[in-house]
This record gives structure tokens, C-alpha cells and sequence, in this order.
């Protein structure tokens, strides 16, 4: 789970990179490099919610999170990036959905903060419950 933790830590960052950047190659290289490290890390997750969750309950606890994570990654974020983007654009232009992107990027080091401490929970959970 550090990982996970500090590659949504590094996708953050990229992404500031990217929403500040003018360069095109740049911008796709660094596109590419959060797709291959977040989708990398995916089976791991995975893989830990498989081995916490009960048998019966595994499948319903993968669904759960793949709501969650749609909700808010396909749901509220467009939604806050267009608030904003609109909020912003008296004031900055076409620039606007720029800095609305730009000013969401700490939500990954929220996220991944709390990835990590969920890395905590996992590892003593395990510690407790023994091989």
C-alpha cells in the first residue's frame, strides 16, 4: 500500500506538471507514465481487498469499490472541474479550466495520505490475524 500510496503521490505531481506545461510532449509523456503507474497498481489493491474480505464477501466489497472510486473519479471530479472552471473564467479566460485542474491536484496527496494510513490498517490487520 506505500506504493500505491506514493504513486498517487507522483501522479499528482505529474499532473501539475501537465495542467501547467505547454509542452505537448511533455504533457503526453507524463500522461502515460500516471496511466502505466496507476493502472500498475490497480492488482495490488486488489489483491489486498481479496485477501482482508471473507469469501462471500468479495465480490461485493470490489463492487463497493469500483462505486465509490466512479462516483467520485467520474462523478463529483468533472463536475468540480467545471464549477470552478466556470467560477474561474471571468477572471483568467480560456485559462480557466487550467487552473480549475490545477488547483484539484492536492486531492491526490489527500488521497494518497489516506491510502497510506489504509496501508497500516492492512498491514496490522494481517500481523494480527497470523498466517
Amino acid at each position: 500500500m506505500k506504493a500505491r500510496a506514493v504513486a498517487v503521490a507522483v501522479s499528482g505531481s505529474c499532473a501539475a506538471v501537465i495542467y501547467i506545461s505547454c509542452a505537448l510532449h511533455l504533457s503526453f509523456a507524463l500522461l502515460t507514465l500516471i496511466a502505466a503507474v496507476n493502472y500498475g497498481t490497480a492488482g495490488p489493491l486488489f489483491a489486498t481487498i481479496q485477501t482482508i474480505v471473507p469469501e462471500r464477501a468479495r465480490a461485493s466489497a470490489v463492487a463497493v469499490t469500483y462505486l465509490f472510486t466512479n462516483l467520485i473519479g467520474m462523478g463529483l471530479g468533472p463536475l468540480a472541474v467545471g464549477v470552478l472552471s466556470d467560477l474561474f473564467r471571468p477572471a483568467v479566460g480560456d485559462a480557466s479550466l487550467r487552473y480549475a485542474l490545477l488547483l484539484l491536484c492536492p486531492g491526490y496527496l489527500w488521497a494518497a495520505w489516506h491510502i497510506w494510513r489504509a496501508g497500516l490498517t492492512v498491514k496490522q490487520y494481517l500481523k494480527e490475524s497470523g498466517p
